[in-house]
C-alpha cells in the first residue's frame, strides 16, 4: 500500500508512536547500530528545497500503521512545509503545505508536528497558530491562534481531550490550552529564565505521561526536569546543570522521551548525540552518535533537535545541522533456536532414543524448546513448571515454577529470558529474566497460549486455540497492549479465520506461520496481513494430508517441518513436495519408531530432531544419519587439458557379453554393470574387467536398453519394450518389483538426488519421471510433448539423459542432432550443442551424455563414432577422433553410452563392435607447463574439433586438481587417493567439496547482501524493489493500491503509477477531477434530483387520493361524475340511418 492510501485504513485501525508513556517499552539492554541511515534529506548534509531535500528540519513524529510501513512526518522549517516519508519505501515522499504564507494551506516556519486520533497537528510558528489537518494534509483547520499571547512556542503536545501543550521557548515556560479555548494556563516555569527548580531557561521538547507528569528538556540549564501534574516545581532527573560532554552532563538538550520503564532518552543539541538515562541514575550512556564529534558521516550528528521511536524501537533523529533525518536501527536479537541447513537427502534414524521420560516430565509434556547452546526446556503441564536440561545430561539443571499454572508453551530468547504460558488460570505470559527467581508479566491474554514465539524485534506472539486467533504484543508496548494478527475470534476455515491454532513460527521478515489444528492445515500470513494462504494440508492441493497439525518449524532454507499430531508423525517439505521423516509407520504406539500424539518439535545444533511425545509422556530424540546428497556414479573433476590415451584396451568383448552391448554403469566402488540389448542379460564385473564377470544375470530373451544402479545397490532395468515397465532388482535378493509403468522402451534411465526415476522414451519422443518413494508407478512428463519435432518443447527420438545436482535435465536428442537442457521442472528446453545452438559443433545422433564435477559435458556422438567433451574453451574430440567407423584400438563403431570410473578412465559401449572399450586418462596431461600440438581431422559429418597430445611431468595434484574452494593439494602415495587436501576454514570433505559457509555467493538473490546474524543464521539485506527471506520476491507496489475513478495501477521498478482515464482525472491516485467534469457531474445530478422529486410528488399525490377515498370516503372523481352525466343528457341524440344499395342490377 503506497503512502496516500495508508490514510483511509489508518482512520479505522490506528496506533501512533508519540510521546505517551505506555506506547514505548524497551529493555535496558537494548542497543542501536551506530551507523545511521538517512531516511529524509540528503546524506551528505546539503540542504535544499527539492522533494527529497530538507532545510533545517525540527520536529518529527512517526505514524505507526500496523497494516503497513511506518510513516515519518518532518517539520521542514526553512522550506515552510511538512515532508512525509513512507519508511518502507523511502523514495515515496510527498509534502504538505503550498509554501510560505498565512493562507490555510501555507506555513511560516513550522516547528513541530504531532499525531493523535488520525489527525496531524502542526505548530505554524511564525503564523502564531496551531493547525490541524488530515494525515494526508487535506482539510486544514486553525485550532489555536496564540497571537500576542506567547513568545516563540516551539514544541507541542496534544492530549486525549484535544488540549494543546506548547513549550514557550523564549517565554521560559510550558503552557496548556484547553480544547477550543484561546486562554492558556502555565503548567511549568515562571516565565522568568533561571536555574531554580521552579524555573526554566529556553525549554524545547517535553514529554507528557498519562497522568500529566511532564519531562522537560530545559535546554540552557542543560538538564531534564520531571514536573508532576499540578506541582509548582520540578525535580532534576538527568544532567547536573552544567554544559559538558561527560556522561554526567548534558549540553543543550532539546528533546526527551521516557519509556514505560522510566528510562529517559535525550537529544543533546550541543553534544550532537543521543543518550539514555536509567531511573535514579547520576550518569547517562550514549546510545547513538557516540563519536564525541559532530559531523556528516553515518556515525555522527550535527546539532540534532528532535527524536522519535518507531514500533520496533529504532531511533529517528531530526539532524538539524545536517538538513536530514537519521535512523539508528535497533540491534536485533539473534535467533535463539537452531535452524539447521539440511539437504534434500538428509535423513534421521527411524528409531529414537528417549531423551527425557515420565519420571522427569510427568504426564503431558506439551512444549519443547532447545536453544543454540543445546539447553532443553520442557513445559510440564501436569507439574505446572518448566524443566531445563543440558543435552545428554539426565539431571535437570533447574526448574521454573513460581506462580505458574498448567503451562502449555515456552520460548527462550538469545539473552536467556524465558517466556512461559500462564494463561490457564492467570491470563498472562510470564517472563523469567536470566538468573532471576521470580517473573514479571510480559503479556496479558484471554486464555492459554498453545504456541509462543518471540521474534528478533522482541515482539511476543501467542496462539490462543480456544479463542481461534493469534495475538501480538509489540516490543515497544506495555504488557496489556495486544493486537489480533491472525484469526477473527470465530472458528472457521476462511482465509481470515482459524480453528484451534496451536504451534506458530515467525520468520525474520515477521511473516507468520500457524498450525491450524482443527482445519488440518498450515496457514501463512504475510507480515501485517489478516488473510492467509494455505501452504500445506486441507485447501492446499498437491501438498500433503494433515490431521490436526500442532507445531511448525522452518529450517535455514525456509522448508517446513510439521508435527502431524493425529497421524503420529513428523513431515517436512522439500523442493519436490512433502515427505514423512519420523513416525512413518502407520498408527500410534510406544515403541522407539512410533509416536502417540506428538505436540512440538525442536532441533539441536547438530540437526538431531526432538519431539514431545504427549501420550507416551516422553521426549524422543531422532538422530541425524545422512546429511549430504551422495550419488552412485562417478563424476571426476578434470583439468582443462585432461586427455585420454587414444588407443583403448578392450574391457569386455563378445565372448563374454555377446552382441551389441547397450548401456554401462560404473558405481563409486568401480563395479561395472552392463546390459546387452539383444539378450537382455545383465553383466557385473570388477574395475579390472579382463573379460571376467562377477555375476551374469540371465532373464531369457528380452530386449533391454538401459540400467541404473542406486546408492543402495538396487538395479533398475528397462523392460519397456516387452512388459511396459522399469524393474527394480533388489540387492542381495531374488525379488524384482515394478518401479515405473511406461509405454515403450527406456533408451536410458537416471535417478536424481531426490530419488526421482527418469526414463527416456525413445519411441514416444519424451522423457518421463516418477518419484520412487511415492510408491506409485505412474509417471509425469519431464521433457517432450509426445510428438516428434524440433521446437523447444519437443524431442525426436531422445536417448541418453543426465540430471545434475540442481535438477536440470540434459537430453541427447538423437533425431534432432542436438543436446537439450531443461531447467528444473521446465518443459521448454535450451539447445546447448548441436543443431540450433550457438556452437559450431555438428552432432549426428547423440546417444549418451554425462557431466563431470565441473558440469562439463561428455557426449557420445554415435553416428560420428566419437566421444566429444566440453570445457571453458568449448568442445573438442576426446576419443574416436578419426570420425571413421572401425574396429581398431583407436576407433569406434556406433558407440551408445559412456561411464567414468573413480580414476577418470572412460568406458564406452562400442555396440557394433560387440565390445566395451576402456580409454585410460593420461596422468601427464594436466601439467601446468603442458606442451601441446593440435591436429585436426574433418569428416563429412563434423566440424573441426581439436585433439591434444601432451608431454609433461606432473603430479596427481596437477592432473586432477581435486581440492575445491582453494584448498591445497599434497601428493602422497600412502594416502587413499594418492593425495590429501588441506581445506580453508568453513570447508571440509576429502576434497574440500562441502561448503559450510552460512553466506554463500548465491544465498541472497538479486544482489542482496548476506549477513551472518549468528553461528547458524543469516539475514539477507535486500536491494530496493526486492523482499523475501532470500530477496527472491519482487515487491508488488500495486498490491492493495486503489487507483480511484477506474484508474489502472502500473508497477514500476521501484514504485507504481496510477494511469488515469482520459484527461478528466489526475493526481497520484487519480483522485482529482477537473472542473469541467465536476460541472457535468453536478448538472447530471441536478437533473436526476429533479426527476426524483417529480416522481416522488406524483407518488405522493396518488397516495393522498387513495387516503381520501379509502380512509375518509371522499372521492373527488365521483363528486364530478353527476355533473358529467348531466352534460351528457343535454346533448341531442345522434341518429344514424344506413341505406343498403345493391350495385348489381338484374
Amino acid at each position: 500500500m503506497m503512502l496516500k492510501n495508508v490514510f483511509a485504513v489508518v482512520l479505522i485501525n490506528l496506533l501512533i508512536i508519540v510521546k505517551v508513556s505506555d506506547e514505548l517499552q524497551l529493555s535496558s539492554d537494548r542497543t542501536w547500530d551506530q551507523n545511521g541511515i538517512t531516511v529524509a534529506g540528503n546524506a551528505n548534509g546539503s540542504g535544499g528545497s527539492s522533494l527529497h531535500s530538507l532545510s533545517q528540519p525540527t520536529g518529527i513524529v512517526i505514524l505507526d500503521d500496523d497494516d503497513d510501513d511506518d510513516v515519518l512526518y518532518v517539520s521542514d522549517c526553512l522550506n515552510d512545509r511538512i515532508v512525509v516519508v513512507q519508511l518502507g519505501v523511502t523514495n515515496d515522499v510527498f509534502t504538505i503545505g503550498s509554501g510560505y504564507g498565512s493562507a490555510p494551506t501555507e506555513f511560516a516556519r513550522p516547528s513541530d508536528v504531532f499525531i493523535i486520533d488520525a489527525a496531524l497537528y502542526i505548530n505554524d510558528a511564525q503564523n502564531l497558530r496551531v493547525k490541524r489537518t488530515s494525515l494526508n494534509g487535506s482539510n486544514p483547520t486553525i485550532v489555536l491562534n496564540y497571537t500576542g499571547a506567547l513568545n516563540s512556542p516551539t514544541f507541542l503536545y496534544v492530549d486525549k481531550n484535544n488540549g494543546i501543550y506548547l513549550s514557550e521557548t523564549n517565554g521560559h515556560r510550558i503552557v496548556y490550552f484547553p480544547v477550543n479555548s484561546s486562554y492558556s494556563s502555565v503548567v511549568a516555569g515562571t516565565g522568568t529564565p533561571g536555574a531554580n527548580t521552579n524555573q526554566l531557561y529556553t525549554p524545547y521538547g517535553f514529554f507528557v505521561t498519562d497522568n500529566g507528569t511532564l519531562y522537560i528538556a530545559d535546554s540552557f540549564n542543560h538538564r531534564i526536569l520531571k514536573w508532576l501534574s499540578g506541582a509548582s516545581s520540578g525535580t532534576v532527573v538527568a544532567g547536573n546543570g552544567t554544559a559538558g560532554a561527560s556522561l554526567s552532563q548534558l549540553s543543550v538538550p532539546t528533546d526527551v522521551i521516557v519509556d514505560d520503564n522510566e528510562q529517559i532518552y535525550i537529544c543533546e543539541h550541543g553534544n550532537s548525540r543521543i543518550t539514555r538515562w536509567k531511573p535514579n541514575s547520576q550518569f547517562g550512556e550514549c546510545i547513538a552518535a557516540c563519536t564525541g564529534t559532530f559531523g556528516v558521516t553515518a556515525t555522527e550528528l550535527y546539532n540534532p533537535i528532535s527524536l522519535a521511536f518507531d514500533r520496533y524501537g529504532s531511533i529517528y533523529v531530526s539532524d538539524y545541522g545536517n538538513n536530514r533525518a537519521q535512523k539508528f536501527q535497533i540491534v536485533l536479537h539473534n535467533i535463539s533456536f537452531n535452524q539447521p541447513k539440511f539437504s534434500t537427502c538428509t535423513t534421521w534414524k527411524s528409531h529414537a532414543t528417549t531423551s527425557v521420560n515420565r519420571s522427569y516430565v510427568g504426564t503431558t509434556p506439551y512444549s519443547l524448546f532447545i536453544d543454540t547452546n543445546n539447553m532443553i526446556y520442557v513445559s510440564e503441564y501436569a507439574y505446572s513448571r518448566v524443566q531445563v536440561w543440558l543435552e545428554n545430561i539426565t539431571t535437570p539443571a533447574k526448574n521454573i515454577s513460581g506462580g505458574l499454572s498448567y503451562p502449555y508453551s515456552v520460548f527462550v530468547t538469545d539473552n536467556g529470558d524465558v517466556y512461559v504460558d500462564n494463561g490457564v488460570s492467570n491470563d498472562r505470559v510470564d517472563k523469567w529474566t536470566i538468573n532471576k527467581t521470580s517473573s514479571v508479566p510480559a503479556m496479558y491474554v484471554q486464555s492459554r497460549c498453545r504456541g509462543l514465539f518471540v521474534d528478533i524485534y522482541e515482539n511476543i506472539y501467542c496462539s490462543m486455540d480456544l479463542e481461534h486467533r493469534v495475538v501480538k504484543r509489540w516490543c515497544t508496548d506495555g504488557p496489556n497492549v495486544t493486537k489480533t494478527i491472525a484469526g477473527n475470534g470465530s472458528a472457521g476455515a476462511l482465509a481470515h479465520m482459524l480453528k484451534g491454532p496451536t504451534g506458530i513460527f515467525v520468520d525474520v521478515n515477521t511473516n507468520l506461520y500457524v498450525a491450524d489444528c482443527y482445519n488440518n492445515r498450515i496457514q501463512f500470513f504475510l507480515s501485517g496481513k489478516l488473510n492467509a494462504t494455505t501452504i500445506a494440508g486441507s485447501g492446499a492441493p498437491a501438498t500433503i494430508s494433515l490431521t490436526c497439525p500442532t507445531d511448525i518449524k522452518l529450517d535455514a532454507d525456509g522448508y517446513l517441518f510439521i508435527v502431524d499430531s493425529q497421524n503420529n508423525r513428523i513431515v517436512r517439505s522439500r523442493s519436490l513436495g512433502f515427505e514423512c521423516i519420523v513416525g512413518c509407520s502407520s498408527g500410534a504406539g510406544s515403541t522407539s519408531n512410533k509416536l502417540n500424539q506428538p505436540t512440538t518439535i525442536s532441533f539441536d545444533s547438530f540437526g538431531n530432531l526432538f519431539v514431545t511425545d504427549l501420550i507416551n509422556n516422553r521426549v524422543q530424540k531422532f538422530l541425524l544419519t545422512n546429511e549430504n546428497c551422495s550419488v552412485s556414479y562417478n563424476q571426476p573433476k578434470f583439468c582443462l587439458n585432461a586427455s585420454w590415451n587414444s588407443n583403448a584396451t578392450t574391457f569386455l568383448d563378445s565372448k563374454v557379453i555377446g552382441s551389441e552391448p547397450q548401456d554401462i554403469f560404473i558405481d563409486t566402488n568401480d563395479t561395472a554393470y552392463l546390459v546387452s540389448r539383444v539378450s537382455g542379460d545383465i553383466f557385473i564385473t570388477s574395475k579390472d574387467g579382463n573379460n571376467t564377470l562377477l555375476l551374469n544375470i540371465s532373464v531369457g530373451s528380452k530386449i533391454r536398453y538401459s540400467l541404473f544402479v542406486a546408492n543402495n545397490k538396487d538395479v533398475y532395468v528397462d523392460d519397456g519394450a516387452v512388459d511396459g515397465s522399469v524393474d527394480r532388482w533388489i540387492f542381495n535378493t531374488t525379488r524384482v518389483v515394478t518401479s515405473m509403468n511406461v509405454t515403450s522402451l527406456c533408451y536410458d534411465l537416471f535417478i536424481d538426488i531426490d530419488d526421482v526415476l527418469y526414463c527416456s522414451n525413445d519411441n514416444q519422443h519424451q522423457v518421463v519421471k516418477t518419484l520412487l518413494e511415492s510408491n506409485s508407478s505412474t509417471v509425469t512428463i519431464a521433457a517432450g510433448n509426445g510428438t516428434q519435432g524440433s521446437e523447444s518443447n519437443m524431442l525426436f527420438f531422445p536417448r541418453g539423459i543426465f540430471v545434475d545436482m540442481n535438477r536440470n535435465l540434459y537430453v541427447a536428442d538423437c533425431g534432432n542432432n542436438r543436446v537439450q537442457k531443461y531447467s528444473s521442472n521446465q518443459l521448454n528446453g535450451i539447445t546447448i550443442v548441436g543443431t540450433g545452438s550457438n556452437h559450431s559443433t555438428i552432432l549426428s545422433c547423440p546417444a549418451g551424455i554425462v557431466l563431470d564435477e565441473n558440469d562439463y559435458l561428455f557426449i557420445v556422438d554415435s553416428n560420428n563414432n566419437r566421444i566429444i567433451g566440453s570445457s571453458s574453451d568449448g568442445f573438442r574430440c576426446i576419443v574416436g577422433c578419426s570420425a571413421v567407423a572401425g574396429s581398431a584400438a583407436d576407433e569406434l563403431n556406433s558407440p551408445q553410452q559412456i561411464s567414468f570410473d573413480s580414476y577418470g578412465n572412460l568406458f564406452v559401449t562400442d555396440s557394433d563392435n560387440d565390445r566395451v572399450q576402456k580409454f585410460l586418462l593420461d596422468p601427464n596431461s594436466c601439467d601446468n607447463t603442458v606442451l601441446s600440438t593440435t591436429t585436426k581431422q574433418t569428416s563429412l559429418y563434423s566440424t573441426e574439433l581439436p585433439t591434444t597430445a601432451s608431454v609433461s611431468t606432473s603430479t596427481i595434484c596437477d592432473m586432477l586438481r581435486p581440492c575445491q574452494y582453494n584448498g591445497s593439494c599434497y601428493a602422497g602415495n600412502n594416502t587413499q587417493y594418492g593425495y590429501i587436501c588441506t581445506c580453508l576454514s568453513d570447508f571440509n570433505g576429502s576434497e574440500c567439496q562441502y561448503d559450510q559457509r552460512l553466506c554463500k555467493p548465491n544465498t541472497c538473490w538479486n544482489n542482496g547482501v548476506c549477513n551472518e546474524t549468528s553461528n547458524s543464521t543469516v539475514l539477507c539485506s535486500c536491494q530496493m524493489g526486492w523482499m523475501g527471506i532470500y530477496c527472491e520476491e519482487k515487491l508488488d507496489y500495486c498490491q492493495n493500491v486503489t487507483c480511484e475513478n477506474n484508474g489502472v495501477c502500473r508497477k514500476l521498478l521501484l514504485g507504481y503509477r496510477c494511469e488515469c482515464l482520459g484527461n478528466s482525472y489526475s493526481g497520484h491516485h487519480c483522485e482529482f477531477t477537473d472542473g469541467k467534469t465536476v460541472l457535468y457531474q453536478r448538472i447530471a445530478k441536478s437533473f436526476a434530483y429533479i426527476a426524483i422529486i417529480a416522481m416522488s410528488l406524483v407518488a405522493l399525490f396518488v397516495v393522498f387520493m387513495d387516503i381520501l377515498k379509502y380512509c375518509f370516503g371522499i372521492d373527488l372523481a365521483d363528486r364530478d361524475l353527476p355533473r358529467r352525466n348531466k352534460v351528457k343528457k343535454r346533448r341531442a341524440p345522434v341518429i344514424l340511418r344506413f341505406v343498403y344499395i345493391d350495385s348489381v342490377r338484374s
